[in-house]
């Protein structure tokens, strides 16, 4: 493509629409970012488990949450590899894990009536689910 942007389509039952992706550089730039601002957090995947409180719990949340959305924008780009990455794929399980932990964490709490600001945190877990959609799929 001659803008160096990625398209993607998006169709439903009467719209259709089309988004315009920055180059994949940007984005790669954009993850190292995210990965940057959660390794200040929690520069391990051990250091999760010490953060003290719920505001730095809430901190990391942020911050990895931010870092799946930029990574999903990535898996969209055919030419995706997480050697163009500072994170390899396993240390991003690794922390999606502990993400997961802590919403399990609130989850029970909250089953326990332990009253936490961190209950009402959206933790967009469909953002863990992604479909691979294809020029397959669609037709």
């Amino acid at each position: 493509m001659a803008s160096g942007k990625n398209l993607i389509y998006i169709t439903k039952k009467e719209a259709r629409e089309v988004i315009l992706l920055p180059p994949y550089a940007v984005i790669v730039r954009k993850f190292s970012e995210a990965f940057t601002a959660l390794l200040m957090i929690a520069p391990s995947v051990k250091s999760v488990d010490d953060l003290q409180g719920e505001e730095k719990e809430m901190e990391y949340i942020q911050a990895f949450r931010d870092l799946m959305c930029v990574k999903n924008v990535l898996g969209s780009f055919s030419d995706f590899t997480w050697d163009d990455l500072p994170m390899n794929e396993q240390s991003f399980e690794d922390y999606k894990r502990k993400y997961l932990d802590l919403h399990d964490k609130v989850r029970s709490n909250h089953r326990k009536e332990k009253a936490s600001f961190l209950e009402d945190v959206d933790f967009e877990l469909e953002l863990i689910h992604r479909d691979e959609v294809n020029v397959a799929y669609t037709q």
